[in-house]
């Protein structure tokens, strides 16, 4: 059986440093492992999940758990302020959870970053796809 892809924006792997931030205050540190322009995935540690997941039982599919993360681009003095829905949570090992999350808000001109760092790491990705295609 073939994966077919349903993303509409592609996704670039990552790793970038952040923070995500409960409607209770709550703050744990996380690593952005792939990123685009309508959601990122990022990995937090197991006992992180009641923190981010206080509700989880109570929560309606409709309405997704919210979390604000702040994240370090490389390029960028000061971090995004992103306002997100957690679409999914996968645990990958004993100790790390994946968090799949969609971009519902940008806070400032996140928005306008963001598309500069995404097309960045496109162009790097077309550059690197020129030169393995000349290797060939």
């Amino acid at each position: 059986m073939d994966l077919v892809e349903r993303r509409r924006a592609p996704r670039f792997d990552v790793a970038l440093s952040g923070t995500a931030i409960t409607s209770s205050n709550h703050r744990c540190k996380i690593e952005v492992s792939n990123i685009s322009s309508s959601g990122l995935q990022f990995n937090v540690d197991q006992f992180e999940i009641p923190n981010l997941f206080p509700t989880i039982s109570e929560q309606n599919a409709m309405q997704p758990i919210q979390l604000e993360l702040a994240i370090q681009l490389p390029s960028e003095a000061d971090e995004l302020r992103i306002k997100c829905g957690i679409v999914y949570l996968q645990r990958q090992s004993v100790d790390k959870c994946i968090v799949g999350c969609r971009f519902e808000e940008f806070v400032g001109q996140c928005n306008t970053k963001l598309e500069n760092f995404i097309l960045q790491l496109s162009n790097n990705d077309s550059s690197k796809k020129e030169l393995l295609e000349e290797a060939e």
